[in-house]
C-alpha cells in the first residue's frame, strides 16, 4: 500500500488497517503461545513419568531395605540363641565360661 493514498482513506480506513494489523499480529502471538503451551505440556508429561518411574524405584528399595532389615533381626535373634545354648552348654559341662 502507497503511504500517499493513507489521507484518502480517512480515520475509518486508517482504522481497519489497525484493526487488521492487530488480528494478524494477535493470531501470530496466539500461534506462538500455542506452540509454547504445547511444548511445556510434552515436557511436563515427560517429568510427570519421570517422577512415577523414580517414585516406583524408591519403592522397590524401601522393600528391599525391608526385607534385608528382616533378615538381619532373624539373623541377630538366632544369634542370641545360638549364645545363650553355648552359655547353657558351657556351663552343664562344666567350663564355667569362654576359654581364652
Amino acid at each position: 500500500m502507497d503511504v500517499s493514498q493513507l489521507p484518502a482513506l480517512g480515520v475509518a480506513g486508517a482504522l481497519v488497517i489497525v484493526i487488521g494489523y492487530l488480528l494478524a499480529s494477535n493470531r501470530t502471538d496466539r500461534a506462538q503461545h500455542r506452540d509454547i503451551v504445547e511444548g511445556l505440556v510434552a515436557r511436563i508429561s515427560g517429568l510427570e513419568k519421570r517422577v512415577e518411574d523414580l517414585e516406583r524405584e524408591v519403592d522397590q528399595e524401601r522393600d528391599k531395605r525391608r526385607r534385608a532389615e528382616d533378615v538381619a533381626a532373624d539373623a541377630e535373634r538366632r544369634a542370641v540363641a545360638a549364645e545363650a545354648q553355648v552359655s547353657t552348654l558351657t556351663q552343664v559341662i562344666g567350663g564355667g565360661g569362654p576359654s581364652a
